[in-house]
C-alpha cells in the first residue's frame, strides 16, 4: 500500500514540475510576443506621423488578459505546495512572492470562487490545489 502510494507521490510531483516548467515557458513567451507587439505599435505610431496621419493606438490586450489576479497567485502558490496552506499562508507567501500587500479579506472571496469553480478544494482550515 506504501509503495502505491509513493508512486502517485513521485508521478504527481514529476507533473507538477512539468507544470511548472510549461508555465514558466509560457510566461517567457508571453513576454517575447509583448515585446514584439510594442515594437509593431512604435513603429506603426512613427509611420503615423512621417505620413501626418492621426493614428488611433488601442491598449495592448495582452496586459488585460495576462493580468496577475489574486486567483492566478493562489493557484500559483497552491501548486508548488502539495499539501496545502491554511489562508494567511497563502497570503503571506502572495505577499512575499509577488511583493503586494493584500489583506485576508482580499483573499478569502477569491478563495471562495476559487473553490466553486472546483480549482482549489478545502480540508478543514487547508486550501488545496
Amino acid at each position: 500500500m506504501e509503495s502505491v502510494i509513493r508512486n502517485i507521490e513521485e508521478e504527481r510531483a514529476n507533473l507538477m514540475g512539468e507544470i511548472e516548467r510549461l508555465r514558466k515557458e509560457q510566461q517567457e513567451r508571453i513576454r517575447a510576443l509583448s515585446t514584439l507587439m510594442d515594437k509593431v505599435s512604435r513603429l506603426d505610431k512613427a509611420m503615423a506621423a512621417i505620413k501626418g496621419e492621426h493614428l488611433t493606438v488601442f491598449k495592448s490586450v495582452r496586459k488585460s488578459d495576462n493580468a496577475l489576479t489574486i486567483k492566478k497567485m493562489v493557484l500559483d502558490v497552491l501548486s508548488k505546495k502539495p499539501k496545502g496552506l491554511v489562508a494567511l499562508e497563502i497570503l503571506k507567501l502572495i505577499n512575499e512572492t509577488f511583493d503586494k500587500s493584500y489583506e485576508r479579506t482580499s483573499l478569502s472571496p477569491q478563495l471562495t470562487r476559487l473553490a466553486k469553480e472546483n480549482k482549489i478544494h478545502r480540508v478543514n482550515k487547508t486550501w488545496i490545489y
